[in-house]
């Protein structure tokens, strides 16, 4: 998607786009299984709000390589 903004799936907060969409997903597609995507993705999050999810999952880390 390019410049612009995007709203964090997670707190709702509304912030400056870092990367494309497509960037964003093929990280996600490194970190996670598809089943995993389909079940537990909240979509793009925020910084900050992937440094929480990171503290609450201790196994977070350990899934990319």
């Amino acid at each position: 998607m390019g410049p612009g903004t995007f709203t964090c799936g997670a707190c709702g907060g509304t912030f400056p786009r870092g990367w494309t969409d497509e960037e964003a997903a093929a990280e996600a597609l490194a970190a996670f299984s598809p089943g995993e995507l389909l079940t537990e993705a909240v979509g793009v999050v925020c910084d900050d709000c992937w440094q929480a999810m990171r503290r609450e999952m201790p196994d977070l880390d350990a899934r990319y390589q």
